[in-house]
């Protein structure tokens, strides 16, 4: 057995994925109050599109910055069910929400104005979660405003949806200036991300990227790369995927690669030793607009694109 498999086995640092279709349970849900006027989001995506359409005292955001991974308290689901909408990203990004008692009426589900065939599913991967039995899943990659022209499609459903939802909203000229200051600011950015892209795309020059979970699918059609997604290890608690390993460890002594492994999330030093010195792979940190500099989700991720350019253009 090579030192690659052997240190995933060993669970000296497992590697988490991005996202995951299944997971604990959510807290129950809580009994109806008045209804506030405002929107509450539970994600930075979802904050960033209905900003564009919201002034901030009408914006409301609870959780974590990532909501994949967390579960909303009973202070948060009580925000969550008096708001006068909910703004979710959808495409599973919020699996919590299928537990919270969401009131349907007011609840916008993001992804559901996209078309199907622009989404993109994940494989179905062997797994467990804790000591429960293992079992397997597909799902949808549900880093949508990662792609452009979803991330537009979906700031323009939101603006119609969320138009007229908050009684009495402020309707003078300084409001409307102050919204298309907002959307030309986000078009600069966007347009800088598309940049971005199309930088990672020209370095690439069709050569296949790895990356250690799920959330990297748009970036990589984009810049029209495929993808090599290797889940060593779904949870803290699970059981290593050996065969997420081995199968990395093949792909890697092919030609075509890009020569770089993705982290979605910080890198574990002893996996990035050896996937370096074993199987040639230089470990990049990307975590799709969560962190690192600038200013707005976007800018982080663009910044994150650039960096990803440069490593594989070191290559």
């Amino acid at each position: 057995m090579s030192r690659f498999r052997a240190l995933v086995i060993s669970s000296l640092a497992p590697v988490l994925p991005l996202l995951t279709g299944c997971g604990a349970e959510a807290p129950a849900g809580q009994a109806r109050a008045s209804i506030r006027d405002v929107v509450t989001v539970a994600s930075a995506p979802a904050e960033l599109i209905a900003s564009l359409t919201l002034r901030p005292e009408n914006l409301q955001r609870v959780g974590d910055e990532w909501s994949a991974k967390w579960s909303p308290t009973d202070e948060d689901l009580a925000a969550l069910v008096t708001a006068r909408r909910v703004v979710l990203m959808g495409a599973e990004f919020e699996p919590w929400a299928q537990r919270a008692g969401l009131p349907p009426s007011r609840t916008l589900k993001l992804s559901e104005g996209l078309s199907a065939s622009e989404l993109i599913s994940t494989a179905t991967v062997t797994h467990t979660h804790g000591k429960g039995p293992a079992h397997n899943h597909g799902g949808m990659v549900p880093t949508t405003w990662t792609d452009p022209a979803l991330l537009r499609a979906m700031i323009h459903g939101a603006g119609e949806l969320l138009a007229g939802a908050i009684p009495n909203a402020d309707d003078s000229a300084a409001a409307a200036d102050a919204a298309v200051a907002k959307r030309l600011a986000m078009e600069d950015q966007l347009t800088d991300y598309e940049a971005a892209l199309e930088e990672l795309k020209a370095a690439l020059a069709g050569r296949k990227l790895f990356a250690t979970g799920h959330g990297l699918e748009y970036v990589a059609r984009a810049a029209e790369a495929p993808l090599h997604v290797a889940l060593l290890e779904i949870d803290s608690n699970g059981t290593p995927n050996d065969h997420a390993a081995a199968l990395l460890e093949a792909a890697a002594t092919e030609p075509g690669h890009a020569g770089v492994l993705v982290w979605h999330g910080p890198i574990d030093p002893a996996f990035a030793e050896i996937a370096s010195g074993d199987l040639g792979l230089t470990s990049v940190a990307f975590d799709l607009g969560r962190g690192g500099p600038g200013a707005t989700v976007m800018t982080r991720l663009s910044a994150g694109v650039r960096a990803l350019t440069s490593a594989v253009s070191g290559q």
